[in-house]
């Protein structure tokens, strides 16, 4: 064997293991927060929690996505007390990977119908929903009207961190 395919195997075999620890990192940050969804609320529910929402039961998460509560790890809904409100704050943690497509799509459609409810008779609502937040990191999905809504994602993706 001469120098030359000597070095090109060794930088052949090189390359490949720098393939499996870049394969390696991805799975095991993509596999999500191991963190419960009461200590990921905990973080962000001070930055939502007003008068105009309070904390929801799981017949509401079935009444307003369609899906059963205890089929997730978690789930924390906070959900407008009147019917003239937007406000809305939904924090998911899923048990696998093949829930997320589905609840994301009942979460847009929750969002759209909200948007048509609101955009001839209530502007201010309107504008809240036209500025929501739909964040799946990993196991966690988060959706937030309000008007701080970018700030709270922002203590989601921290809070994932931690």
């Amino acid at each position: 064997m001469t120098k030359r395919a000597f070095l090109l195997r060794i930088i052949s075999i090189l390359m490949v293991l720098a393939l499996l620890v870049v394969i390696i990192v991805y799975l095991t940050r993509s596999s999500g927060s191991r963190r419960s969804a009461e200590e990921v609320a905990a973080q962000i529910t001070g930055l939502f929690e007003n008068e105009r929402s309070s904390l929801s039961q799981e017949r509401m998460f079935k009444k307003h996505y369609g899906f059963n509560a205890r089929d997730y790890d978690g789930v924390i809904l906070y959900s407008p007390i009147s019917n003239m409100d937007a406000e809305e704050l939904l924090l998911v943690k899923l048990k696998s990977e093949e829930q997320a497509d589905e609840l994301v799509a009942s979460v847009e459609k929750r969002l759209e119908s909200q948007m048509n409810i609101y955009e001839g008779y209530a502007p201010p609502q309107y504008e809240l929903c036209r500025n929501a937040v739909i964040d799946l990191q990993g196991n966690f999905l988060l959706y937030v009207v309000h008007e701080d809504a970018d700030r709270i994602d922002e203590a989601y993706r921290q809070a994932l961190k931690d």
